[in-house]
């Protein structure tokens, strides 16, 4: 079945995790004039990342970490055009180690997928199919963590208000949750705004309690809801259903 629509309709949070709970393989592309990046999954776990975009190249992210000088860049970029891969050119002449290019491939893979949480807009489309015959590097997070830290980037109060609408609104746990958190690098004040969630505290409750700001701390609170930690309670806790 093909994915396809606008990122202001279906923001890329919920998007990549339907993508990882449907446990699809192939490519999402997403496009914002003329701005093409695309990321792989295989059985819903994030491979891979590309982009069009001159600054997201492998070499560009090496000369702006200081992992190579302007020159070694610009001699590089020479065999480049020849036909050889960057990557290919640095091990080549010995200017990076294999472990030490792959540890900055996966960074540069991880940049792409991140900067993309800032798209408000944009058309995507997910392709179902195989994925090229390739050996690609492993990222060293779990897709469930790249979503999550893909939110903690968001500035955007309106996209974080499409999911909390409501201070007033209370929150709980979902049944598996300790199990979703072996996936996930939570730091202890992360985890003690998720232990905040419990039957009578609001969300407006947790962003006073919180260590974080207001902004964060509902930010936070969307990421836990996006993978699957918390949801909405369908009724406040005070309301008792009738048997």
């Amino acid at each position: 079945m093909l994915l396809q629509g606008n990122l202001k309709d279906r923001p890329l949070p919920q998007l990549l995790y339907q993508i990882y709970s449907e446990r699809k393989t192939g490519t999402l592309m997403l496009s914002l004039n003329e701005l093409r990046k695309a990321i792989l999954f295989d059985s819903g776990q994030i491979l891979s990342a590309y982009s069009n975009q001159r600054e997201d190249s492998l070499g560009e992210v090496l000369l702006r970490l200081g992992k190579i000088t302007v020159d070694q860049y610009l001699e590089a970029e020479a065999y480049v055009k020849q036909g050889k891969r960057f990557g290919q050119v640095l091990l080549e002449s010995e200017t990076l180690t294999e472990a030490e290019l792959t540890a900055q491939i996966s960074y540069q893979v991880l940049g792409i997928i991140y900067s993309l949480f800032l798209w408000q807009i944009g058309y995507y489309e997910f392709a179902e199919g195989k994925l090229p015959q390739k050996d690609l590097p492993r990222l060293e997070l779990s897709t469930l963590d790249i979503i999550f830290r893909g939110i903690k980037m968001i500035r955007s109060w309106e996209q974080i208000r499409k999911t909390i609408d409501s201070l007033d609104e209370e929150l709980e746990l979902v049944p598996d949750y300790k199990e979703r958190l072996k996936g996930l690098q939570l730091s202890k004040d992360e985890l003690m705004v998720l232990n905040m969630i419990e039957p009578g505290v609001t969300i407006r409750d947790i962003t006073l309690l919180s260590n974080f700001n207001s902004f964060e701390t509902c930010r936070l609170l969307m990421g836990f809801i996006v993978i699957g930690l918390a949801r909405k309670r369908s009724l406040p806790s005070w309301i008792t259903p009738i048997e």
